[in-house]
């Protein structure tokens, strides 16, 4: 074979264990995790570190978002991820356009949080779609949704998305106190330009609908 898949890679290194086998007719299908929380933020560290020029002043930012996101401080969030994404070095962009695909923003955003120790679920399945990220602290439910724009942008379009896609419904009929964020990244700045969000709870009164806050 002239390429090695990562998770095998991984598997045989280490850092993923079998977490559950399932049978299916004649085919056994592996399902792999991390096999504790110290290598799960070991090999995610590592990753992150990849990305930026100055892999040290990682922590701090990692301790004001973890601060954030536990305190639902939406402004400190709005600025660690453009701390974030300002380390990252011009290199990574020469001879490519890497910065304008949603998906290497959304690469950036889920290794960074990863970091944080955080339940995360990537491209969370509801009953008219995928939400991009979704994050559990325990205390809030963050539902993420991520657009590129040439410059400038509000996030309302990716707050609106996970309206009208139902993404937050599961959450807040499951009692969850809930933070819809929307967010748009430039092409031209490389960076978080436009940062909206909205609070969802349940509301038990008046038959339970669903009531932002």
């Amino acid at each position: 074979m002239d390429t090695l898949l990562a998770e095998t890679v991984l598997f045989q290194s280490g850092y993923l264990t079998i977490d559950q086998v399932r049978q299916m007719g004649p085919r056994r299908y592996y399902r792999l995790c991390f096999p504790n929380l110290e290598v799960r933020l070991g090999f995610t560290d590592a990753l992150l570190a990849g990305y930026t020029q100055s892999p040290t002043s990682l922590v701090g930012v990692q301790n004001r978002m973890y601060q954030a996101l536990q305190n639902k401080d939406m402004d400190k969030i709005k600025v660690s991820f453009q701390s974030l994404l300002s380390s990252i070095p011009q290199e990574w962009y020469i001879h490519n356009k890497i910065d304008h695909y949603e998906g290497y923003y959304a690469s950036v955003v889920y290794s960074f949080l990863a970091s944080l120790g955080f339940d995360l679920q990537p491209e969370e399945s509801s009953s008219h779609g995928r939400a991009d990220l979704v994050i559990d602290t325990g205390r809030v439910v963050y539902v993420l949704e991520f657009k590129v724009v040439e410059l400038e942008g509000d996030g309302v379009k990716a707050i609106d998305q996970i309206k009208a896609k139902g993404y937050h419904q599961q959450y807040v009929q499951a009692g969850r106190e809930v933070i819809l964020v929307g967010m748009d990244f430039s092409k031209t700045d490389r960076n978080l330009v436009g940062f909206e969000w909205e609070a969802w709870v349940k509301s038990f009164l008046a038959g339970g609908g669903l009531d932002p806050f």
